[in-house]
């Protein structure tokens, strides 16, 4: 049990700021989460519940992304409300006038940040990337085969032109049979690397009419929106087609959507990043100047809900997001062209931002007792 008054009001200051936390933290993902869904709904329609987990890995995947932006976004807000609920109840000002400093009263707030900073340190640098990794290789994998097993009605639409004469594949396509096996890439033709992938064999009989059909190919031959068929077979009693060849479209798997998202620099740990490109070079040095916002934002935003009305907290609350989210953003364009270098671009907002909070903690401590009226 806790006794000392001391203690008791840090628990309860660090038991409230933890309860704004996570349900700000909620709001700001959720809109954000329901959007990707959303967004990729068309990339898994129609849905079967295979697709699910893969669905459900993105947007856990999307979630982790957006960890980095809705922490310390929902940190500052949940010390602006904890502190100015402490305001309205006069906490602040008992423990002033008894000689107490604003920043021992704050000690929590600042305590709090820390596990905040090593969260999204731990995210950026490790646990989303292998997290992307894993449910892009997933979705994709499922996707590829939902859209394989419809191969044989995409051929029951083909209609054959050979010598002339028409030859329609629905008199062939009963009961079909899809096999898959691996192959040597290098032996396959105008490919040079050893590399293994799939061929599939197509396999089609119907034995009262005493007709067959078969082809096959590769994952080579699995373009984004059209497939090619190599030594389609048509037999029958009286009849035999072989085309050597056959492209044909197919609807196409909008692996696009999710290459965008879910493919590099964000894929990639840390340690992966290719040093000599701009961008991944810029996108290591963010994921570490990112990950310390909270602490800056938990003194910023303390001396805000202490110090001022709720209009200009709002909009010093704004400024602070500007310099951390929206300065950050303009200096990253700027050094993908080459104008800055990557590193001053991912650690100067950053720097501003502790600058600031440096020179606030030292203010903290010449708040008289009428400051918190």
């Amino acid at each position: 049990m806790i006794k000392n008054p001391f203690y008791i009001l840090y628990f309860r200051q660090g038991a409230e700021l933890c309860f704004w936390f996570s349900l700000l933290n909620l709001l700001f993902t959720f809109p954000l989460i329901l959007g990707q869904v959303l967004r990729l709904r068309s990339v898994f329609w129609p849905f079967n519940p295979q697709l699910l987990k893969p669905l459900l890995d993105l947007t856990q995947s999307g979630f982790l992304i957006l960890l980095e932006v809705s922490i310390p976004l929902a940190f500052l807000f949940a010390v602006i409300i904890t502190v100015r609920r402490w305001i309205s109840q006069g906490l602040y000002l008992a423990w002033s006038s008894v000689g107490g400093a604003a920043q021992t009263l704050l000690i929590p707030i600042f305590t709090l940040s820390i596990p905040c900073v090593l969260t999204i340190g731990y995210c950026t640098h490790k646990l989303t990337p292998q997290k992307i990794v894993q449910a892009r290789t997933q979705a994709e994998s499922l996707l590829q085969n939902r859209w394989r097993s419809i191969v044989p009605a995409l051929i029951r639409n083909q209609v054959f032109s050979v010598n002339g004469e028409q030859h329609s594949s629905v008199d062939f396509l009963q009961s079909t049979w899809l096999f898959k096996s691996q192959i040597d890439q290098g032996l396959s033709e105008g490919l040079v690397n050893t590399e293994l992938v799939s061929q599939f064999n197509l396999y089609s009989c119907d034995q009262v009419n005493h007709s067959c059909l078969s082809a096959w190919w590769t994952t080579v031959d699995e373009l984004e929106s059209s497939i090619i068929l190599h030594d389609l077979e048509l037999f029958h009693e009286q009849k035999h087609v072989h085309i050597e060849k056959l492209k044909f479209h197919r609807p196409p798997l909008q692996l696009d959507r999710i290459h965008k998202t879910f493919g590099p620099p964000n894929s990639l740990q840390t340690p992966k990043l290719k040093k000599g490109n701009v961008h991944h070079r810029f996108i290591a040095q963010k994921r570490s100047a990112l990950s310390l916002s909270p602490i800056p934002f938990a003194l910023l935003g303390a001396y805000l809900g202490l110090q001022f009305t709720l209009p200009v907290v709002l909009i010093g609350a704004g400024a602070l997001l500007g310099i951390n989210f929206g300065l950050l953003r303009s200096l990253e364009l700027l050094a993908r062209a080459d104008y800055i270098s990557p590193e001053f671009a991912a650690w100067a907002p950053i720097s501003i931002l502790l600058l600031m909070s440096f020179l606030i903690w030292f203010k903290l401590a010449r708040l008289s007792p009428s400051s918190f009226i």
